[in-house]
């Protein structure tokens, strides 16, 4: 099948994003963050292009580039043989670094351009990695808001002024709350959809409000089942939440209630069931490690590792089964089955346990007649009169 070909941007700035191949880290340590800094400077010298953004986040690369002297093509291939020639010298290896192409998306507009310059900026803080984004070290956030680095500043202050651009870029709100933008990239590996999966494998146009709507309608009706979670308000029109801060466990734990035996699950204990055994709301728990595949962790290693007391993960299990209960009711009455839904917990600031991150068509696994739901389908269904 031949390759789409990529969306034209009207002002040539693009938004592009790097992922390493087969969940990769790109980045092992601090000297290769600012190395690959470094190749950003010396190939913006070279291609002419101007940089307004960069975040350096592990595995993937948010950038955000216009085009000028050199088409967007050959200056990702600039940065791309620049950046893994030395990788793989340093490192003793060999082959590619990055996975496939990268992604692109034409910025046509002002409005989107201020969208997604916050949404680079705000990538660490929306992994809970710090509270604001001028206290992480591997953007350009600091540029912004000290002046200094390596990106053009010009045009975003051009377009709101300085003041009130700071004041957008802020993804903390006065009150200590936060606000989350949904994007439309989904869990999988191989451009194929995977809800128990630890990296993002494709995008779908639309699906990041569609989940926000989706999370939305979820987060009222657990409001009023009394059930504690981050949620405060959303705004759907233009793709946001606010959220009260929280504090993950470790650095993140990832909470599964099975209702059947499927993919990681058969895999682990295909000797004692059957794929599609029912499973009577098992809940277990990993590590987000995506280095190490997101390891299983007992209530014994959760303790033993410091992470959580034996009582918060009593509360957290119990909580899991009555919020996976309500979410299979819901998909029942649209005649649709849950066969697994991966959450997340933290802690507020009086350490109290409360549900965080979303509840969506990317972090369940729905059947109908007996087949998986493409994810863009399940939250049709799911806004459908809901």
């Amino acid at each position: 099948m031949p390759r789409t070909a990529r969306e034209k941007s009207s002002g040539d700035i693009y938004h592009v994003m790097l992922r390493g191949i087969n969940r990769q880290l790109i980045f092992q340590d601090e000297e290769d963050s600012e190395y690959f800094i470094e190749v950003l400077a010396q190939c913006s010298a070279v291609s002419g292009f101007g940089l307004y953004a960069y975040c350096l986040m592990g595995n993937h690369v948010h950038l955000l580039i216009h085009v000028k002297n050199e088409p967007l093509d050959k200056i990702m291939k600039r940065i791309g043989v620049r950046y893994v020639t030395w990788y793989n010298t340093k490192y003793e290896r060999i082959g590619h670094l990055f996975q496939d192409r990268y992604k692109s998306e034409a910025i046509n507009d002002n409005t989107y351009f201020m969208t997604v310059l916050r949404y680079i900026l705000n990538n660490p803080v929306k992994a809970r990695i710090c509270k604001n984004s001028a206290e992480y070290s591997l953007s350009s956030a600091s540029s912004y808001f000290n002046r200094n680095g390596i990106t053009d500043t010009a045009f975003a202050e051009h377009i709101s002024g300085r003041d009130s651009l700071l004041d957008f870029l802020r993804i903390a709100l006065e009150d200590g709350n936060y606000r989350l933008k949904f994007k439309d990239d989904v869990t999988g590996e191989n451009g194929v959809f995977d809800p128990g999966a630890n990296t993002v494998g494709l995008s779908i146009e639309g699906i990041g409000k569609g989940n926000l709507s989706v999370t939305t309608m979820f987060f009222e009706m657990l409001k009023k089942a009394g059930i504690q979670t981050h949620y405060i308000s959303a705004d759907l029109e233009n793709g946001t939440m606010d959220v009260k801060a929280a504090k993950t466990f470790g650095k993140g734990l990832e909470v599964i209630c099975r209702y059947r035996a499927v993919r990681s699950f058969l895999r682990r204990y295909g000797a004692y069931v059957q794929e599609g055994d029912k499973l009577n709301a098992y809940v277990e728990a990993t590590l987000k490690d995506d280095q190490r595949g997101d390891p299983l962790v007992t209530l014994e290693g959760l303790g033993a590792l410091g992470i959580m007391s034996a009582a918060q993960f009593a509360k957290i299990k119990t909580s899991t089964q009555k919020i996976t209960a309500l979410v299979s009711n819901v998909l029942q009455r649209k005649g649709l089955e849950l066969y697994d839904i991966k959450l997340e917990f933290g802690t507020d600031k009086t350490s109290k346990v409360m549900l965080i991150d979303e509840i969506s068509s990317g972090n369940m696994r729905v059947y109908k007649g007996g087949k998986v739901m493409d994810p863009l389908d399940l939250t049709a269904a799911l806004v459908s009169d809901s």
